[in-house]
């Protein structure tokens, strides 16, 4: 698994070039049909934006400060609200499919003949359908939280060779701050659970807090 090779040094900038020609490939066979093109209009996007804020306000003064939280919410809906045309235009181009959902480290197997992808989301189709950008800045916000920024490079550098997608960065950064807030969002869902301990809690509000810092840095912010 991708993850396992990352943590034991055995992954390359050619391999993550790879696996972006892979994915481009893949996106290239899957039809941007009636069914999918919804899914990025503006409305669903501000739905599942907005939808995040709402679910981690109650969050603030833990894993997320009041102004990392107020931040990056208007940057998001900034961003939304002036890029209309950019999203639009990923619709018209046929960017808008049925995707992964949750493309990180650990759902790709990697061997020196084959790729993998594993584990799609398959109760939502909300957070399955999108922009293939999406899934495309899950993984490289993944690389980012693990400190390999050059293998981001490398895998978008090889995905975008590939697929020819010529607006991919006009959106990139939206969706990793997207990606990123979404990973801090689940991991802080686990403080609620009355039947974790607190070392497991302290743990998730660690790893909750990295990725919100994550989100604020792509936002322009240092940690």
């Amino acid at each position: 698994m991708l993850y396992r090779l990352l943590m034991q040094g055995r992954v390359t900038k050619d391999d993550l070039k790879r696996v972006g020609r892979h994915l481009a490939r893949v996106y290239r066979s899957i039809p941007s049909d009636e069914k999918s093109r919804p899914f990025g209009s503006i409305s669903v996007i501000s739905t599942n934006v907005v939808e995040n804020f709402d679910q981690t306000e109650k969050y603030i003064g833990g894993p997320i400060s009041r102004e990392s939280f107020h931040t990056i919410k208007a940057w998001s809906m900034d961003f939304i609200g002036n890029k209309r045309e950019v999203f639009e235009g990923r619709v018209h181009r046929g960017h808008i499919k049925e995707c992964h959902g949750d493309l990180h480290l650990q759902h790709i197997c990697l061997t020196d003949k084959d790729i993998a992808v594993l584990d799609c989301i398959e109760f939502n189709e909300r957070f399955r359908y999108g922009d293939v950008a999406s899934d495309v800045a899950f993984l490289t916000m993944d690389l980012d939280y693990n400190s390999r920024k050059d293998l981001d490079s490398a895998f978008v550098d090889g995905y975008k060779g590939e697929s020819g997608d010529s607006t991919l960065h006009d959106v990139l950064q939206f969706y990793k701050v997207y990606r990123a807030y979404v990973r801090a969002k689940v991991t802080s869902f686990m403080l609620d659970d009355k039947g974790l301990n607190e070392s497991i809690k302290i743990m998730a509000l660690q790893t909750a807090q990295r990725y919100f810092n994550l989100a604020y840095k792509y936002v322009g912010h240092e940690d």
